[in-house]
């Protein structure tokens, strides 16, 4: 599909509902107002294409940007396009979107480190919501020390700080919490309540503390359940095992012993020649004819 034929598509998935949403949500015109679920749909059909995702963001349609985010390749990605990218991000939406897709790129380390130190409300937030998703990433190149560094910059910044950084700092401090909770529930219960404006919304902002605590608890039931699985599973391979050194013994016990068996066979090997002499004696009596005795 090239770019027109994407942007027919995102206008054709469109709907009003949606548009409200995403407008009470601070999401700035133009776009459609597709679902994330018909968004993956068409992602799933384009696939990976750079220059494809280059002319969508070129658009300045929402809908258009956030499908970009998704089909550009992030080992391509070049320190040109993804800081153009998120010099343009103006809402929370298109935050997530660009963290994601530089974290798994090869410049989020340099991404992380420049964004975060930005004047740019919307740039600095996109660099804090970074380091939130390379916190809990399974392979994250960040070290624990460098969490602990950057949960003293939250401390020292967070409530000087403009209204969606101060969002995007809460969030990285709980999911540095995921990581070292220790330091985090420190500086959680130092720093305590943080305001968010939301606009007109139900959303709320989380209380980092207790998040901290909800993980902690979370990550201990799961260890425990993990144990007890892993227990499990030894006991009834040492069962399976038991039961088959039993087995293995019952039958061992019941088959004659190597050298009693090759005596056996020894001895019927020298009983068949003598079986069939036996068979040939008796068949040349039965073959000679009896002498009949003369008169």
């Amino acid at each position: 599909m090239n770019k027109t034929e994407v942007m027919k598509t995102l206008e054709a998935a469109g709907g009003e509902m949606t548009r409200r949403t995403y407008l009470r949500h601070g999401i700035p015109e133009p776009m459609f107002g597709v679902r994330y679920a018909d968004i993956y749909k068409l992602v799933k059909r384009l696939g990976t294409n750079d220059k494809l995702a280059d002319q969508l963001w070129r658009t300045g349609n929402h809908d258009a940007r956030i499908v970009a985010t998704m089909i550009a390749d992030p080992g391509a990605a070049t320190a040109s396009t993804i800081d153009t990218w998120a010099k343009t991000v103006d809402n929370q939406l298109l935050v997530d979107a660009i963290a994601g897709y530089a974290a798994k790129s090869a410049l989020a380390e340099r991404c992380l480190a420049k964004w975060t130190k930005s004047k740019n409300e919307w740039l600095a937030a996109t660099g804090w919501h970074l380091l939130s998703t390379l916190a809990i990433a399974t392979d994250s190149p960040i070290s624990n020390d460098e969490l602990r560094a950057h949960v003293a910059t939250i401390e020292q910044n967070i409530h000087d700080s403009p209204n969606r950084v101060r969002h995007s700092m809460n969030g990285a401090l709980i999911a540095c919490g995921s990581r070292i909770p220790r330091d985090a529930k420190a500086a959680a219960r130092r720093i305590g309540k943080v305001d968010v404006d939301h606009g007109d919304t139900s959303c709320k902002t989380p209380d980092a503390l207790q998040y901290i605590e909800k993980m902690a608890l979370r990550a201990s039931k799961k260890k425990a359940t993990a144990a007890k699985k892993k227990q499990a599973q030894r006991k009834t391979t040492t069962k399976k095992k038991t039961a088959k050194s039993t087995t293995a013994k019952r039958t061992s016990a019941k088959r004659p012993s190597k050298k009693v068996a090759k005596k056996a066979t020894k001895k019927a090997t020298k009983k068949k020649p003598a079986r069939k002499a036996v068979a040939k004696t008796t068949a040349k009596k039965k073959s000679t004819p009896k002498k009949t005795k003369k008169r």
